[in-house]
């Protein structure tokens, strides 16, 4: 059994923290399309979040975390940003239509009915008009407020998926979905948008990653949404999309910290080469409207959304991932100076370990998260978070990042073809570009102060056949993010 009390939490990538159903699909796809199977496992992450829009963790008896995730992918273009979306998404709007949104004859049903009330209701306003001093009957007036409790109780929700819109809209939009909020675009939205309001006007995403009733009051119209939940996924260019993570006003205000980042390495174009089984793609309609299913019948047999926990062994891990994000919150650690990031990984890891046991269980009445999905969602925040570190980080270019730029440049190349984790030693490193071992050695602990690397103790074999025991210095995460 994994030792809870000692538990490391180095990052992993969002492939490497799927299951084996869920990287098959992954990896067949990427194959298929000729693109990263990275790329299609964050894609996974948020359509599985997406299924249980709504749904809440119960961290505690008084704490409660609800499910709001937003991930933004940057990608060159020919990438497969757009092919990822039209072989997933449809998935997931098709589920949602048959088993989410409103039946089309029960919302002409409420607005026929809607219609008749309020035709009904001006009627009664136009009598009474024409009475001028005539005494107003009680009866009357009761009726009218009937009639207007009535109109005012029929509503006719939208289904949660959300199209291109302006930032100003938010709050109407969710507003019309009961607080419910999906919104995956491959060219940009809403970030793209961004740059034309001011950051302060961005406060309502804020609120609703936060599960934070929002509000838009005008001198006509009234739009609010309580405890909202909203999934967004947004691909979009590798260039504007770190320039807007790296705007100053947005790594104040949090909006940076929020997101869940990852940065295509830049690479030759792939072709594609064939085609997911059909094993793997029953898997991924299966599972996925499994997941919704279970999102409806909760709805429907209670009135609330899906309520999930953890196990015992989960919130141990979950505490020891806590103490170690405070831990590296010291000086010379990797959140040194990104407090407002490490400050979100515990809030992401639940929602991330939510989405990956919703794309694991095969019980509609499991909703319990245990340790495994707990550890390797904490890992997977670790990523992220390092993610968006290194990417504010990367503004701040120094003579020992100029020198460390030939290592980053072999490890990033090294990547595109191996693990991401995959371990150097230091003669490794230092060799191709001529390096000293002592210069060598001192580039890496500065890179390990930026918290990009970390040393681990590992057996190699040497050309004789022997094993050696020596040094190696293993990344935390993709190296395309510091080019």
């Amino acid at each position: 059994m994994h030792n809870v009390l000692h538990t490391e939490f180095p990052g992993l990538s969002p492939y490497h923290s799927l299951s084996e159903p869920a990287q098959v699909f992954a990896r067949e796809l990427a194959q298929e399309l000729g693109t990263s199977e990275e790329m299609v496992a964050c894609t996974l992450l948020a359509m599985f979040a997406a299924g249980q829009i709504g749904s809440e963790c119960e961290v505690s008896k008084s704490h409660r975390i609800g499910l709001s995730l937003y991930m933004a992918i940057g990608a060159e273009p020919s990438s497969g940003k757009t092919p990822i979306m039209k072989r997933m998404k449809p998935t997931l709007d098709n589920l949602i239509s048959k088993h989410i949104a409103l039946p089309p004859d029960e919302a002409a049903t409420r607005r026929a009915r809607r219609d008749l009330l309020s035709s009904r209701i001006k009627g009664i306003k136009t009598a009474f008009k024409k009475k001028h001093n005539a005494t107003i009957l009680t009866e009357d007036i009761n009726e009218l407020a009937d009639l207007q409790k009535e109109l005012d109780a029929i509503s006719i929700p939208q289904a949660p998926l959300m199209g291109k819109m302006s930032p100003q809209s938010f709050i109407k939009e969710l507003s019309l979905r009961n607080g419910l909020g999906i919104l995956i675009d491959d060219e940009g939205a809403p970030l793209s948008s961004f740059h034309k309001i001011n950051p302060d006007d961005i406060t309502p995403f804020l609120d609703a990653w936060s599960n934070t009733t929002i509000e838009d009051i005008t001198k006509h119209e009234q739009f609010h949404a309580k405890n909202p939940s909203v999934v967004l996924l947004c691909m979009w260019q590798t260039r504007p999309l770190l320039k807007l993570l790296r705007t100053p006003e947005y790594s104040e205000n949090g909006l940076t910290a929020r997101f869940l980042p990852f940065i295509m390495p830049a690479s030759e174009p792939k072709t594609g080469y064939g085609q997911v089984s059909a094993t793997a793609e029953r898997w991924y309609a299966d599972q996925l409207e499994r997941t919704i299913i279970q999102l409806k019948e909760c709805r429907t047999l209670t009135g609330c959304h899906p309520k999930l926990h953890l196990s015992h062994e989960a919130n141990i891990m979950l505490k020891n991932f806590q103490t170690t994000l405070t831990w590296q919150q010291r000086q010379n650690m990797p959140f040194d100076n990104h407090h407002g990031i490490a400050g979100k990984l515990l809030v992401h890891a639940v929602r991330l370990a939510m989405t990956l046991h919703a794309m694991e269980t095969t019980s509609h009445g499991n909703m319990g998260i245990d340790m495994n999905t707990m550890h390797r969602a904490c890992n997977l925040a670790m990523f992220f978070g390092m993610q968006s570190a290194t990417i504010i980080n990367t503004t701040n270019q120094d003579e020992m990042r100029k020198q460390a730029q030939p290592l980053i440049m072999t490890i990033a190349n090294s990547q595109q073809f191996t693990h991401i984790h995959h371990g150097y030693t230091t003669t490794e490193l230092c060799r191709p570009h001529g390096l000293s071992k002592k210069k060598c050695e001192r580039i890496l602990f500065w890179m390990m102060a930026q918290g990009w690397i970390y040393p681990q103790q590992a057996q190699r074999q040497l050309p004789t056949g022997s094993i050696e025991s020596c040094e190696i210095w293993v990344p935390r995460f993709n190296f395309c993010t510091l080019l």
